[in-house]
C-alpha cells in the first residue's frame, strides 16, 4: 500500500506533463505562423438573441496580416443580419434612408493605432468626396469587431488552454472578461474597466478546434449580459480561420479619401 502511494505524486505529474507540453506546442505553432508579409484569412457569423430570440448580427470575412508579434493590419467586410421582428420595429422608428444606412455593408481596415470605416452610420454625414472615418484603435481592430477572444495574443491563447478540458482537436472552457482583461490588450481596449466591476464577471464560454497543423481553424464564443431594461442579452460569435501562410499587405485606404477631423467636425 504504501508503494502505491507513493507513486500517486509521480502517476500525477505524468498525466499533467502531456496536457502542459500541449499547450506549449499549440502557442509555439501560432507564434511560428507570426511571419512578415503572411497572414491568415478568416468568416465569422455573429447573432445577438434576446431573452433566447435572435434579433440581429452580421456576417463578416477578412484577412489578418501578422508580423514577428502578432497581428499587424486586418480588414473585412461586415454584412449586418436582423430578425424580421426586428426589421418591422424599425419600419416604425426610423424612415427609409436610415434603414437603408443602419443595414448597409461596411467595411474596415486597421493599420498600426488607426481604424479605417467606411459605410454604415460611421460615415454617415462625411464630407463629400471623403469615403472613410478614422479613429484611434488596435492593428487586429478590423478582425475582432464581434469576436472577444483574441487568439493571435500568445499569452490570451496559453490562458485559455491552461485553463480548458479538451477532446480530441476541441478544447473547451470559460473565462471571466476580467480574467481575458490581465492578459488581452484587445478586451482591454474594447471594453475598459472590465478588469473590476459587474462587467468583468461576465464569463466567455468558448470552444477551440485545431486542424492538422495544430493551428485554430474556428472559435466559438458566448455571453450574456442582463440589460438596464432587464433582458438577457446573449452573444455567440462563430469564426473560421483558413489559409494560414497566405500572403499579405494590408495597406490604409488613400489619404484624399480618408476625413481629417476637422472636416468631420465641420460637417456635423
Amino acid at each position: 500500500m504504501k508503494r502505491i502511494l507513493a507513486l500517486i505524486p509521480l502517476a500525477a505529474a505524468l498525466v499533467c506533463a502531456p496536457a502542459q507540453a500541449a499547450v506549449t506546442d499549440l502557442v509555439a505553432a501560432m507564434k511560428k505562423q507570426f511571419v512578415p508579409g503572411q497572414g491568415v484569412m478568416f468568416r465569422e457569423t455573429t447573432r445577438v438573441h434576446f431573452d433566447g430570440t435572435y434579433m440581429f448580427g452580421n456576417k463578416t470575412e477578412g484577412k489578418i496580416e501578422l508580423g514577428t508579434k502578432g497581428v499587424v493590419a486586418a480588414e473585412s467586410t461586415r454584412t449586418p443580419t436582423v430578425s424580421a421582428e426586428l426589421v418591422e420595429e424599425m419600419k416604425e422608428l426610423a424612415d427609409s434612408q436610415q434603414m437603408e444606412t443602419e443595414l448597409e455593408r461596411v467595411y474596415t481596415v486597421s493599420v498600426g493605432d488607426r481604424l479605417y470605416v467606411n459605410g454604415g452610420t460611421a460615415t454617415e454625414g462625411l464630407p463629400a468626396a471623403k469615403l472613410w472615418a478614422p479613429s484611434r484603435g488596435l492593428p487586429a481592430d478590423a478582425a475582432f469587431e464581434n469576436q472577444a477572444v483574441n487568439i493571435f495574443e500568445p499569452a490570451t491563447l496559453k490562458k485559455l488552454l491552461a485553463t480548458s478540458k479538451r477532446t480530441g482537436v476541441e478544447y473547451r472552457g470559460s473565462l471571466a472578461f476580467k480574467a481575458l482583461s490581465n492578459v488581452s490588450p484587445t478586451v482591454r481596449w474594447h471594453r475598459p474597466g472590465a478588469e473590476y466591476g459587474i462587467d468583468g464577471e461576465v464569463r466567455v464560454h468558448w470552444r477551440l478546434w485545431l486542424d492538422e497543423r495544430d493551428l485554430v481553424k474556428r472559435l466559438l464564443t458566448m455571453w450574456t449580459v442582463r440589460t438596464n431594461d432587464d433582458i438577457l442579452m446573449t452573444t455567440r460569435t462563430d469564426s473560421r480561420y483558413f489559409d494560414w501562410g497566405t500572403g499579405l499587405h494590408i495597406t490604409p485606404p488613400p489619404a484624399e479619401n480618408v476625413a481629417t477631423w476637422k472636416e468631420i467636425q465641420d460637417a456635423a
